[in-house]
């Protein structure tokens, strides 16, 4: 089970809320058929991506290797 956890919100702007110790660890948004779309690294407890520019749709957010905790955020 992992410990960690982290919420997504989204509009044009995704904020990414995380554990402590998950800040350092890096992440990628994936669109729904599995192309990474953007990769980043979590550099605070609250992350702020722009996804302004995205297409409509469902993205997949996936924290570090070795998490397999994945969450989905629709575009609007």
């Amino acid at each position: 089970m992992i410990e960690d956890s982290y919420k997504i919100s989204s509009l044009d702007v995704l904020f990414m809320s995380v554990s402590p110790r998950l800040v350092g660890t890096k992440f990628k948004v994936l669109s729904s058929l599995g192309t990474e779309i953007f990769v980043g690294t979590i550099t605070d407890e609250i992350n702020k991506i722009d996804i302004q520019d995205f297409i409509k749709g469902v993205y997949v957010i996936s924290v570090g290797g070795s998490i397999k905790q994945t969450f989905r955020a629709a575009k609007q």
